[in-house]
């Protein structure tokens, strides 16, 4: 239907100097009026779209309108649940039915994925712009992304491997995010990725970009929701990243005072352990990395306690400490991971110790680390 519309459409202008090109300009410019023949509604694709969407119930002409949220990687299933409010194996048996009348498609990958075909996404979003709901279709597909990167903020690609797929949608509601002038919906999806961003995805650029937007809204900053100071503490992790050392000490220390400033000990904890790892002065990232494990500690996040000893290790490892005070801290890291049983520390520990009973052994690189 596309090809044949678009060939009769060329074929109306082959006396023109370029007339595909024309036809290539008008895509662009209006998709529906360059896939339409006038007097011919046999041709005009939106026609026939429409069609097939007038039969559709009411409940799942609004599911077909909010599919063209999704971005062309597409959404899973329960992804999809969420948009519409259904439950997931209502949201299943919808999509079946979807792919039966063949108004969707699934994108091949780890675990399935659905979209609407191509130009009927443009269709789709028409009609969900007429019916006024493209705020909130979007803004239910924002919400999806930040809770599935909240529940897997300490996962990686061994322990979560699909949560590497949803990059796009990430992009795609931060996007949305931005020119809705969501300020702390944008803020939410630069800082629950966090750890995604900085050591999977490694995407500066635009990560530094919605974090600085982020700042540009007045943003929440309570005990509850330090998010001012979690979007300032994520610059500060771009600018370490691309080694901006004094920028990124300045976005920490804006942080800090914030996270002080209503109590949030747990950010605070966080900021202290990353200058720590920056700092090159031996008396100050001693310090700091004590200050934020034994932080850690006292609010019960024994992760991260296993993370401050095990890079505190490190650091000694790199200053040629003896291997006394480098074990003490590995100790330290190996009886916090387990007691929640996080077998990748485990065993990167375990790395290390055997590291120091060989001679010249090298420290483990950053992205070994837990």
């Amino acid at each position: 239907m596309a090809l044949d519309t678009a060939a009769a459409r060329i074929n109306a202008h082959r006396d023109a100097r370029a007339p595909i090109a024309d036809f290539v300009a008008k895509t662009h410019r209006n998709i529906q009026q360059a896939f339409s023949v006038p007097n011919a509604e046999r041709r005009d694709l939106f026609a026939v779209f429409n069609a097939s969407y007038e039969d559709l119930s009411p409940n799942d002409q609004r599911r077909f309108r909010a599919l063209s949220v999704a971005p062309a990687s597409g959404c899973t299933a329960d992804h999809l649940a969420h948009i519409w409010g259904d439950a997931i194996d209502i949201a299943e048996q919808q999509i079946d039915g979807l792919l039966n009348l063949s108004l969707i498609k699934i994108i091949p990958g780890r675990s399935e994925r659905f979209r609407l075909h191509d130009l009927q996404d443009e269709f789709g979003l028409a009609l969900l712009n007429a019916a006024g709901e493209a705020d909130a279709a979007h803004l239910a597909h924002a919400q999806w992304v930040i809770a599935l990167f909240e529940a897997h903020f300490t996962d990686n690609l061994s322990s979560a491997p699909h949560v590497a797929e949803e990059f796009d949608n990430l992009r795609h509601a931060a996007n949305w995010a931005e020119a809705a002038g969501e300020g702390a919906i944008l803020a939410r999806l630069a800082t629950r990725p966090r750890n995604w961003l900085y050591n999977i995805f490694r995407n500066t650029h635009e990560w530094l970009t919605w974090l600085q937007h982020s700042l540009s809204y007045a943003l929440p900053n309570t005990s509850s929701e330090p998010l001012h100071a979690n979007t300032l503490q994520a610059i500060g992790d771009v600018q370490q990243f691309r080694k901006e050392i004094d920028a990124a000490l300045k976005s920490y220390n804006a942080a800090l005072d914030l996270f002080k400033a209503v109590g949030a000990k747990l950010g605070e904890a966080n900021v202290k352990l990353a200058m720590a790892q920056m700092s090159q002065q031996r008396d100050q990232w001693s310090r700091l990395f004590s200050e934020a494990a034994a932080a850690y500690e006292a609010i019960g996040d024994a992760y991260s306690t296993g993370r401050a000893h095990f890079y505190h290790a490190i650091k000694l490892r790199e200053a040629g400490d003896g291997h006394t005070e480098i074990r003490k801290r590995l100790v330290a890291a190996r009886t916090a991971w387990q007691s929640i049983l996080f077998e990748r520390g485990i065993a990167a520990v375990d790395a290390e110790l055997a590291r120091l009973d060989t001679d010249g052994g090298d420290a483990i690189t950053p992205s070994d680390q837990p």
